[in-house]
């Protein structure tokens, strides 16, 4: 009887090994994690909403996502904020390493 369980014990491991393998296959790759970044400085700062086409008022510090490492032809970069996407200039952008 002890050796029936043994069995089923090996089986039940390779059939998990299996499902397994067969899902780190079909996984997709993903892009390598991004630091975390803020916007420069403290206080308020205007800068180009480019979905309302005009300037807004950002507090800085306040975290950021870049959504493309591309500048435009003023040197600015899209990145997202909680309530907003901006055009910022790369030096208005800091990166903090990851939490």
């Amino acid at each position: 009887m002890s050796k029936f369980k043994f069995d089923e014990i090996n089986l039940s491991k390779a059939i998990a090994e299996s499902i397994l393998d067969g899902l780190d296959s079909e996984l997709p790759q993903e892009e390598p994690c991004k630091a975390y970044q803020v916007i420069s400085g403290s206080g308020d700062g205007w800068f180009y909403d480019p979905t309302e086409g005009k300037m807004v008022c950002v507090s800085r510090g306040i975290e950021i996502v870049s959504i493309s490492d591309d500048v435009d032809d003023y040197g600015r970069m899209l990145v997202r904020c909680p309530t907003r996407f901006l055009l910022l200039p790369e030096s208005e952008i800091v990166s903090i390493g990851f939490n």
